[in-house]
């Protein structure tokens, strides 16, 4: 906030408004732009990659994937049509990041 971002307001529409994340936003030049890159983060959990929710109870974990067979090794229920989810405890994986860069000319 001290550097000139203004914090996202989502309109009164949108499901679950509280549970959605705080999002920070500033509009700059384009010459400003140094690097342009997307951060995720990723569950390892019994030698696989998940999807990693950004609602932790606890120290419980939300994780997903659309991958039905691995779901199904590893204990995952069904949550959507194409989406498998489990509960996990915060000690049971290891949170990795991942970094997109994308070039700036893209853009």
């Amino acid at each position: 906030m001290n550097n000139g971002f203004e914090e996202k307001i989502y309109p009164s529409n949108y499901k679950d408004r509280s549970n959605l994340p705080r999002l920070y936003i500033k509009e700059i030049k384009r010459e400003e732009i140094d690097e342009i890159f997307e951060v995720d983060y990723k569950a390892k959990y019994i030698k696989n990659l998940f999807n990693l929710s950004t609602n932790k109870t606890g120290s419980q974990f939300r994780i997903g994937t659309i991958d039905a067979e691995l779901a199904k090794q590893n204990g995952f229920e069904r949550t959507d049509k194409y989406y498998y989810e489990k509960i996990v405890e915060e000690d049971e994986i290891e949170v990795k990041q991942i970094k997109k860069i994308y070039r700036i000319d893209k853009f």
